[in-house]
């Protein structure tokens, strides 16, 4: 992808996000399965990162245990939110890991919209740079491939080869009362994922297709979820 498009697009998700921060927050209060779950491998004492945090929605599920925690979003509008519902936590605006020794880093539907295998790469070697040893990456991507976006997919495919756009970027509409914004989506499969992430330096536990919290397929999996330790 072209310098000047991955700087487009990473400019065009942050202002997205940011004019969508109200209605987008409303529609992620409830918890996911797949989060519920993934939630389980954090204990007391441990420092957690919160990559691509949104509205702290994730942060909910650790109230009640002690952890130092700390929540990053280049959207300042649901960095804003986050400050709102949970005043005293720390939620700072950004993307970079500001700093290393983690023991457990998510990146919750977030890591897919970085554009560009380089970018998206990058960002899981500064992953695990940034973990303890033994520490896990706990990320889940949106499956892009699900009968319900398959055409979708298909239709964004057939415009990424007459374009500078790589295979499998996605252009995902969201309505709202005065226009329809296309938000930046990378589709990646559970193989390639697993490729990625073992080639960052992880030793992956767990990559699977989930359906609401249980196992899925391609077709069926609205989420790929993934756990991954760095040995």
């Amino acid at each position: 992808m072209k310098k000047d498009l991955v700087e487009i697009l990473l400019k065009k998700v942050s202002t997205e996000y940011d004019y969508l921060a109200d209605t987008f927050s409303r529609t992620r209060q409830k918890q996911w399965g797949d989060t519920e779950e993934l939630s389980k491998y954090v204990k007391g004492g441990d420092k957690v990162l919160d990559w691509g945090c949104g509205n702290g929605r994730l942060y909910g599920l650790f109230e009640n245990k002690t952890i130092s925690y700390l929540g990053i979003d280049n959207c300042r509008g649901l960095i804003e939110k986050a400050q709102e519902k949970y005043p005293g936590v720390d939620f700072e605006i950004g993307s970079d890991v500001p700093y290393n020794s983690f023991d457990k880093i998510y990146a919750i539907a977030s890591w897919h919209h970085l554009p560009s295998q380089n970018l998206r790469e990058k960002k899981l070697i500064e992953f695990h740079d940034s973990l303890k040893s033994g520490g896990y990456l706990l990320l889940t991507t949106w499956n892009l491939r699900q009968s319900k976006y398959f055409w979708l997919w298909v239709r964004n495919n057939l415009r990424n080869i007459f374009s500078d756009y790589e295979w499998n970027d996605v252009l995902v509409p969201w309505h709202t009362k005065e226009k329809i914004i296309y938000r930046y989506y990378h589709s990646i499969s559970k193989r390639k994922l697993i490729q990625l992430v073992t080639k960052a330096g992880f030793n992956v536990q767990k990559c699977y297709y989930s359906d609401n919290g249980k196992l899925g397929n391609c077709l069926s999996g609205k989420n790929i979820v993934l756990v991954a330790r760095k040995d």
